[in-house]
């Protein structure tokens, strides 16, 4: 026995719309699942980028700690450079006095302090080794000269009642001029030269 048309139809339209709503539940499945996946996607750019930025600022963070230590690292060594150059100079000085340069340097720098004291009213003390390049000074303005052992090389001028008091030992000078000398010889020392 056949069915109807009209029963035909039905089942006919029955089937049309149960494949239309799979292909619209199938479309819309696809749908979802393309939107979950770009949402998923979407996250995961979004903690990779985090964890990015998270590591590059750790990164950021521990170049500029070890460029810290670096930079510590070397004014230490600076440091440790310039104490053992003025340990060596001061050391090395009394040897040096019978150079001419360094013998008419101290002529020189007691003409100066003398210059501050009143004619004939000097007194000058020196290192014994320093003594006779001091006593080839050309015009000692009526300053007396004399060793003294308790000082370091160089020498100490002052008035006979010691109010003007100048103070040319190699402690004193490297103490005034220690941030200039530091200076030189580090600037010597990272051009290479001795």
């Amino acid at each position: 026995m056949s069915a109807t048309p009209l029963t035909e139809q039905l089942f006919r339209d029955a089937d049309a719309e149960v494949a239309r709503r799979l292909a619209a539940a199938r479309a819309e499945a696809a749908r979802l699942e393309a939107e979950g996946a770009a949402a998923l996607d979407a996250e995961r750019r979004e903690a990779l980028a985090r964890r990015a930025r998270a590591l590059g600022a750790e990164l950021d963070g521990e170049r500029a700690a070890r460029d810290r230590r670096r930079h510590f690292d070397l004014l230490s060594a600076q440091r440790r450079l310039v104490e053992r150059a003025l340990e060596v100079a001061m050391r090395r000085a009394p040897e040096l006095v019978v150079r001419d340069d360094v013998a008419e340097a101290l002529r020189r720098m007691l003409r100066r302090a003398l210059a501050y004291l009143p004619e004939g009213d000097g007194a000058v003390r020196c290192h014994p080794l320093v003594l006779s390049a001091l006593h080839g000074t050309d015009d000692l303005r009526g300053a007396t000269i004399g060793g003294d052992e308790a000082l370091a090389f160089g020498f100490v001028a002052e008035s006979r009642d010691r109010r003007v008091r100048i103070d040319a030992t190699l402690e004193t000078l490297v103490a005034r001029e220690r941030e200039a000398l530091s200076i030189a010889l580090v600037r010597r020392h990272a051009e290479g030269r001795p």
